[in-house]
């Protein structure tokens, strides 16, 4: 068994199917990526994660669980989105 660092932070992450890729989305800070395989998974997402936070990549542990798009109902998040008069961000 791998021993964890003691510097080490983890983040939730959720994962689905969308166009051909897998959307990867870190619920605390509010980004996501995407990936072609659940391989790159883990390293996509720490990398963005160490990209948005400054933290370093390899003290980032990330729990990544198959889920829903946010709306929960499993179809592209966007449908929808930006609601009107809401610019696109």
């Amino acid at each position: 068994m791998a021993s964890q660092r003691h510097d080490t932070r983890s983040f939730d992450v959720v994962a689905w199917p969308a166009e051909r890729r897998l959307v990867l989305y870190v619920p605390e800070i509010e980004a996501a990526t995407t990936v072609a395989a659940m391989p790159d998974a883990d390293a996509a997402a720490r990398s963005l994660i160490a990209d948005l936070t400054g933290l370093d990549a390899g003290a980032i542990r990330c729990e990544i669980t198959l889920g829903r798009a946010p709306g929960g109902f499993g179809g592209p998040a966007q449908i929808g989105w930006p609601p009107p008069g809401l610019p696109p961000g």
